[in-house]
């Protein structure tokens, strides 16, 4: 998708629909999201927290979770360095919000444990900080795309800031993320967004593949969290 500027009209739509999921998001956050997932913050009180989309930003394609949603047994393929940028945040003391558009009504064939459950698994299986006092796993209540995902993701944010968390950093691949991140007020230059979308909007480029450089070259610059 080629993201368009925001006129005043689209400001107030999307003002208004991050309104109603963030409604949504108080009412369903809880169901979506698994209780392994659930609790406080390494750092009592400091409620610091990095929010990282899943699909094309921790895994290599936005494909692959179509194709385990038929194919329940494929693993998906997570981007190199991921796993070690993931555990570097919550290493420092911020809470991990994954925050996905994958819809938390939409089960995996053959598979009886909830699309959340199965996420979690996946970020587990693969070595990504997860479980109580680390992390908070959240699903879109329903199929979403386009505007009505940078709604369901800003309110979802909004949500949680509105409950005291603070978002330090962000992570995303696609321009509805820069839009979400935006209209929660993460600062651009904390907004990474890797593959095609990468820069714009003002956001800050992942330019390769994986995230060795941006290890590199970014987390010496992050700041403890407590």
């Amino acid at each position: 998708m080629v993201m368009t500027k925001l006129s005043h009209e689209n400001g107030a739509l999307y003002g208004a629909m991050a309104g109603l999921f963030a409604l949504l998001a108080a009412l369903l956050v809880p169901m979506v999201a698994g209780a392994e997932s659930e609790g406080a913050n390494r750092c009592p009180g400091a409620q610091r927290a990095v929010v990282f989309d899943i699909d094309e930003t921790l895994t290599t394609s936005d494909t692959q979770n179509f194709i385990q949603l038929i194919f329940s047994s494929y693993d998906q393929k997570a981007r190199p360095g991921a796993v070690e940028l993931v555990n570097l945040y919550a290493d420092q003391g911020y809470k991990i919000f994954y925050l996905t558009a994958r819809p938390g009504n939409i089960r995996y064939l053959g598979l009886r444990q909830s699309p959340t459950r199965v996420t979690n698994d996946w970020l587990w299986h693969h070595g990504f900080p997860i479980g109580e006092g680390i992390s908070k796993t959240t699903l879109a209540p329903t199929f979403v795309t386009g505007d009505t995902t940078v709604a369901y993701k800003a309110g979802a944010l909004k949500f949680f800031q509105a409950q005291g968390w603070h978002f330090d950093y962000a992570y995303g691949n696609a321009d509805t993320d820069i839009a979400a991140y935006q209209a929660a007020g993460i600062p651009n230059d904390h907004t990474f967004i890797i593959g095609e979308h990468a820069g714009e909007a003002g956001s800050t480029p992942v330019w390769t593949d994986g995230y060795g450089s941006h290890i590199e070259h970014v987390l010496p610059n992050v700041p403890p969290a407590c």
